[in-house]
């Protein structure tokens, strides 16, 4: 009796550590492959199957965000974390739930990159994104609508086409083109179709991977288009300086280079 009560303990242990340490059952991390023929790209962010994830595109800063569920400005770590981006593709178990999945892509990230972390408070300048004084101006679309959503088509600098997104997503988005984060203040749970047009420093449009082209950035000096704070009360938004504390992630140590797969 003693040897079978033994027996139980260790393979509930063994049990237990899997399912505290989950991964990925197969994961392919390579440095980002240009999607255009100039060397930019089309789609940025993560496409989920049953059983497959899809990350194109993105910055370390980025999976770190996603892994840990925060927003990137919350995170501070090494000026290339900023700028190198990732392709990665990996199969998960059939019904994975979210929340195992982003433990997976925590342990992916410190397996391939060798990731360490720790936390850390601070106060945050931002821009709450709220809704404006009369109302939203785009409608929602059924969450259930087939086809993908939750990604973002750039045609050339100042022009973007959201899909299916929703408005703390887009938050995220337009805070790459703002001396500070926005931050998603309107409540709303609802999911969007829109194209917006604002002008957008061409000193962001020299990060590897959105606009290597000198005629791309100079196309964007040259466009007479609003600001995205001008731009974004087309969509019945506005937004207002504001700040808070915030629970941040400290880059502690990162391979610019993952191992091989």
């Amino acid at each position: 009796m003693k040897t079978a009560i033994t027996i139980l303990f260790l393979v509930s242990s063994a049990a237990f550590a899997q399912s505290d340490h989950p991964q990925f059952e197969v994961a392919t991390v390579r440095p980002f492959a240009p999607q255009t023929p100039d060397g930019g790209f089309k789609m940025i962010g993560t496409q989920t199957d049953p059983g497959m994830v899809r990350m194109m595109a993105m910055r370390l800063l980025d999976l770190v965000c996603q892994a840990y569920h925060v927003k990137y400005y919350q995170v501070e770590g090494p000026a290339w974390t900023k700028t190198e981006r990732y392709d990665i593709t990996a199969k998960m178990p059939a019904g994975t739930t979210p929340e195992t999945r982003h433990l997976m892509e925590q342990n992916l990230l410190a397996d391939r990159f060798h990731l360490s972390v720790h936390h850390e408070t601070k106060e945050v300048q931002t821009y709450g994104l709220v809704v404006g004084k009369n109302g939203l101006k785009i409608q929602p679309v059924a969450a259930d609508r087939p086809g993908p959503g939750g990604f973002t088509r750039f045609h050339g600098p100042g022009h973007i086409e959201c899909v299916k997104i929703s408005l703390a997503s887009f938050a995220d988005l337009i805070s790459g083109w703002m001396d500070h984060p926005a931050v998603d203040k309107t409540d709303v749970k609802d999911l969007f179709d829109f194209k917006l047009d604002f002008a957008m420093d061409p000193a962001l449009l020299m990060a590897p991977g959105f606009a290597p082209k000198a005629a791309a950035r100079q196309e964007a000096a040259e466009q007479d288009l609003p600001s995205i704070f001008t731009a974004v009360q087309t969509l019945g938004l506005r937004l207002e300086p504001k700040k808070e504390p915030m629970d941040i992630i400290v880059i502690d140590h990162a391979d610019k280079t993952p191992t091989e797969n």
